[in-house]
């Protein structure tokens, strides 16, 4: 019954052996599992081909949004569910997936989401467990934004919170997230050019990053790890802001 009403959507370039898992994970949900990739070199088509999944190359456009509404109009069930090449939802999230979407119940539905960090569950902090709008009805949404995407309704739609929760693998090790992160970093730069930057911006908003991470977001209790993940934040957004001054001053 799943089958005829859910597509599960992923977005992908060279997800690895976590993107086998959650792939794995989400065929024990639905069997209709639509990968759009981009270019990926390693074994991914392996593990997409290992659960019978449909397979779709799609030169990267520079923008999440843009690749998941390409996805989205491929999609021709009721319900989608997107998750991302390194989330690997349970079997409780499953179980109450498929309760959920049988229900005909006219609403969406977002689940908790534990990010991990080098293998490492975080607790609090910039990085502690968040909440994901991912499962809707198809015709009743779309993608905004070239980086941390949104989803946007196109009319009023209650959204209703699904027990269990997904893991996200967010960063294998400390160079996984330097890479994924200097990326973000440029491709929000170039969609807030809109936006002023001074140095002294740059400043106070990568120490502000930090405090609220470590401090108001309680990191400090996730000990060492929180202090650690506080730090990246702020490298995060000391990268952000810089790369938004260069694009700002390049000509001055």
């Amino acid at each position: 019954m799943t089958n005829e009403l859910l597509t599960i959507v992923f977005i992908n370039k060279n997800g690895g052996a976590v993107f086998g898992k959650a792939l794995k994970a989400a065929r024990q949900l639905s069997s209709r599992i639509l990968v759009v990739d981009s270019g990926s070199t390693d074994e991914s088509k392996s593990y997409a081909d290992g659960v019978q999944a449909q397979w779709i190359e799609r030169e990267w456009p520079g923008d999440f949004a843009d690749q998941r509404n390409f996805a989205q109009s491929l999609v021709n069930t009721e319900w989608v569910l997107f998750l991302d090449s390194d989330e690997i939802i349970s079997e409780r999230l499953t179980t109450n997936i498929k309760t959920a979407i049988q229900s005909h119940a006219s609403c969406a539905f977002k689940f908790y989401r534990t990010n991990m960090m080098c293998g490492h569950p975080l607790k609090f902090g910039n990085m502690g467990p968040d909440t994901i709008l991912r499962l809707y009805r198809t015709n009743e949404a779309h993608w905004e934004g070239k980086v941390h995407e949104k989803l946007v309704f196109d009319k009023q739609v209650e959204i209703k919170l699904i027990k269990g929760k997904a893991l996200h693998y967010t960063y294998l090790n400390f160079s996984h997230w330097f890479e994924k992160n200097n990326n973000y970093a440029l491709l929000w730069a170039k969609s807030h050019q809109n936006q002023s930057c001074s140095l002294g911006k740059v400043i106070g908003k990568t120490i502000f990053s930090f405090f609220r991470s470590y401090f108001i977001q309680l990191g400090i209790l996730d000990m060492g790890w929180g202090f650690v993940t506080s730090i990246m934040h702020s490298v995060y957004t000391f990268r952000k802001y810089t790369a938004l001054y260069d694009l700002k001053h390049l000509n001055d």
